[in-house]
């Protein structure tokens, strides 16, 4: 009679343990994850904010650039000279430049509305020829002022009869929704009468 013996057990084969981060490495994950998250955040509001600027900046100084050339055209134009016309706003200057169909003048206006914080034109309108039109020039002014100036004299004129070149300067400032800081562009541009007689012998 044969006999054999049962087979020792054999212990069971461990199984690996599952990786895993512990509490503490999660917290550190997490914290360099939301400093590289503000950095890139903060960059990218940045780079918005100087893009804002650069639009606002280029804007208003095209802007600029047309009002400049259309007050430089009538300006060059201008028979007579009169920066002291209280009827419509205190810093203002009228002046007479001539008709485009005949050999007769009209008069236009250069004011500075104070409340809008605008420079506008009044009157004919140079493509359509409709008389009395007021056109926007600037806007977002911080200042605006008309100087008249004398050759003869090397400084400024006392009186719009001696006034050889017209100077106008303006601060324009536009802040944008995004953007914390405004921007800020002075101009200034002087202009020679060329066509000036003098106040002497108004039409």
């Amino acid at each position: 009679m044969t006999t054999s013996a049962p087979d020792p057990v054999r212990p069971r084969a461990r199984l690996p343990r599952a990786a895993a981060f512990t509490l503490s490495e999660v917290m550190i994950a997490s914290t360099i994850g939301a400093f590289v998250m503000i950095g890139v955040i903060t960059s990218f509001i940045m780079m918005g904010k100087s893009q804002v600027n650069a639009y606002n900046y280029a804007g208003m100084e095209a802007e600029a650039r047309r009002g400049l050339e259309r007050f430089g055209e009538d300006v060059r134009m201008a028979s007579y000279l009169t920066t002291v016309s209280p009827v419509r706003w205190p810093n203002e200057i009228k002046l007479t430049i001539p008709n485009a169909g005949d050999s007769g003048t009209t008069t236009v206006y250069y004011y500075y509305d104070t409340i809008q914080k605008t420079l506008s034109r009044v009157g004919p309108d140079p493509v359509t020829g409709a008389a009395n039109t007021t056109t926007l020039l600037i806007s977002n002014l911080v200042n605006c002022e008309f100087k008249r100036w004398q050759l003869g004299n090397n400084g400024l004129s006392s009186n719009d009869v001696g006034t050889d070149q017209l100077q106008l300067r303006l601060t324009i400032q536009k802040t944008a929704v995004t953007a914390v800081s405004a921007n800020n562009l002075v101009v200034s541009a002087r202009y020679v009468l060329r066509n000036h007689k003098g106040n002497t012998a108004l039409p």
